[in-house]
C-alpha cells in the first residue's frame, strides 16, 4: 500500500469492468487516486482546477494543494488548502502526524527515540528536526566509544 492508503483508494474507486474512469464516466483516476481529465496531452487534475475556481484565478507559480482529509479523490472545495510553497504542505503533513501520534500538533518528534514532545525540551535545528538533549548526549557518547574502538 502506498502512503496515505491512495493504492487502497484506487482500488476501491475501479469500476467493475476494470476501469479507473470516474462513475460518471468523466475523467480518470491516476496511480495516485487523483482524478485527472484528459483532453488530448492537456491533462488537468481536478483538486486544481476547483481551487483555482475557489481562488478566482491560476494558482501562484509553486502552489501546492493539501487534501485535508489525505483522500485525493476528494476534491470538495472545503477540503482543500491552497499552500504557498511545499515547505509549508511538509509543515502541515508534520503537525498533522504529530497530531495523530501525541494529540499536541506543535510537538516534535525526536530524530533519535521517536518520541514526540514538546519543543521546549528538544534541541531543534534551522530546519525544525529535534532531539532529546539526553538523547543526544548518549548518542555522541556511543558514537565516541565506537570511533575509539576503530583506533
Amino acid at each position: 500500500m502506498s502512503r496515505y492508503g491512495r493504492t487502497e483508494l484506487l482500488s476501491n474507486r475501479i469500476n467493475k469492468n476494470g476501469s479507473s474512469r470516474r462513475a460518471d464516466g468523466s475523467g480518470y483516476i491516476d496511480e495516485y487516486g487523483y482524478v485527472i481529465y484528459g483532453n488530448g496531452g492537456n491533462d488537468n487534475r481536478e483538486h486544481v482546477l476547483v481551487a483555482e475556481k475557489a481562488l478566482g484565478k491560476s494558482l501562484p507559480k509553486g502552489a501546492i494543494i493539501h487534501h485535508i482529509d489525505k483522500n485525493p479523490s476528494n476534491n470538495n472545495p472545503w477540503n482543500l488548502v491552497i499552500c504557498p510553497n511545499q515547505t509549508y504542505h511538509n509543515l502541515i503533513h508534520q503537525r498533522m502526524r504529530a497530531l495523530e501520534a501525541c494529540g499536541h500538533p506543535d510537538w516534535l518528534k525526536c530524530s533519535i527515540c521517536k518520541q514526540h514532545d514538546d519543543p521546549k525540551n528538544m534541541s531543534v535545528s534551522k530546519s525544525g528536526h529535534g532531539r532529546h538533549r539526553k538523547c543526544h548526549s548518549e548518542y555522541e557518547c556511543k558514537r565516541m566509544l565506537k570511533l575509539k574502538e576503530l583506533k
